[in-house]
């Protein structure tokens, strides 16, 4: 029996890594700074710093199974109105921040596919669920609905049309560039213009975030 190939999803600002137990492997993850294992879903939780999927693909080569990446944001709904659905129906709300929001009643299948999802979340004031927005979460959950003879009903919140337009790094104060020496550095590796361009404002967005 082959052993199953590793998959890896790209979240946000985090990557999701599922691998078979493997010491080597594990020491390597390791050596990915802040990498967390997430016992709840038998995955490895790693920031998505520059030059961390890089150095997974490199490490992993060919076992590599896949990679999927998931084009969400993570910021929760602002909409806390509660609402009521019928025994047999599944409220599925696509929010304006990205996430998806499940309201129905008791059902321990339905739980049990949700918390599949990385990142979902129980809320038990609401009596609720929610999880970062994709296609494939999407899917996955409406799959369930239908195997399961239940009613969807999907909804879509209506978009803010007044959204505050963002802040220009000059309007930070003290607002610190990237060093010419990280440009540098990824140029050595000969990473594409392409990357170093989409890597260069996620790094400066850490170093000012922190």
């Amino acid at each position: 029996m082959q052993p199953r190939p590793i998959e890896v999803e790209v979240i946000g600002r985090k990557i999701i890594l599922k691998m078979p137990k493997n010491e080597a492997d594990v020491k390597f993850v390791l050596t990915l700074r802040y990498s967390k294992w997430k016992r709840e879903g038998y995955f490895w939780e790693i920031p998505h710093y520059p030059g961390n999927l890089e150095r997974i693909q490199q490490h992993f080569g060919d076992r590599l199974g896949s990679i999927v990446r998931h084009e969400i944001t993570t910021i929760a709904s602002t909409n806390s109105q509660p609402r009521k659905v019928e025994k047999n129906q599944v409220l599925v709300i696509k929010t304006r921040s990205g996430r998806i929001k499940l309201i129905y009643g008791y059902n321990p299948a339905l739980n049990k596919t949700i918390k599949t999802i990385p990142y979902y979340h129980r809320d038990q004031n609401n009596n609720w669920w929610t999880s970062p927005f994709s296609d494939q979460f999407l899917e996955e959950v409406k799959r369930k609905i239908e195997e399961l003879g239940l009613t969807l009903i999907f909804e879509e919140e209506e978009k803010n049309t007044h959204v505050v337009a963002k802040v220009s790094p000059y309007d930070i104060p003290n607002y610190r560039k990237c060093p010419d020496e990280y440009v540098h550095k990824l140029e050595e590796r000969r990473y594409s213009v392409g990357t170093i361009k989409a890597y260069v404002p996620l790094f400066e967005e850490f170093i000012n975030y922190f």
